[in-house]
């Protein structure tokens, strides 16, 4: 078998298909030597892709890289949609949390702080 492409290499915009195209293509001729297939990398584009590695290769085996990276954008397997939008209204944010760190002044203190300071804002 020659090298496969890189992970690096994209395809229809997924980064390490055309890697695995060639690793698939290898493994059904029997000449895929020291590489695996599906590899854990391999997985987690199956996963994404929500195939089976054996429809991937009978995909891969019947198809060019032009039918694959048409057939990805047909189905849309590739793309993110989004479902909802959340948008948030921070009045206020505290990064300190007391049940771990070790409060520098104590409410006594603060409290008279904010008498001399500010006479208008209540604790």
């Amino acid at each position: 078998m020659t090298v496969p492409r890189s992970s690096k290499d994209t395809l229809a915009g997924l980064a390490h298909l055309p890697r695995m195209i060639d690793k698939v293509r290898a493994f059904r001729n029997n000449t895929l030597g020291e590489y695996i297939y599906p590899c854990p990398l391999d997985w987690h584009v199956l996963k994404f892709m929500a195939m089976s590695p054996e429809d991937f290769a009978d995909l891969a085996e019947t198809n060019d890289n032009a039918q694959i990276a048409e057939w990805a954008e047909e189905t849309g397997c590739f793309r993110n949609t989004e479902e909802r939008i959340f948008v948030f209204k921070v009045h206020a944010f505290d990064w300190n949390c007391p049940q771990h760190i070790t409060p520098r002044y104590t409410q006594e203190e603060i409290s008279k702080g904010l008498a001399q300071s500010a006479p208008a804002v209540t604790g």
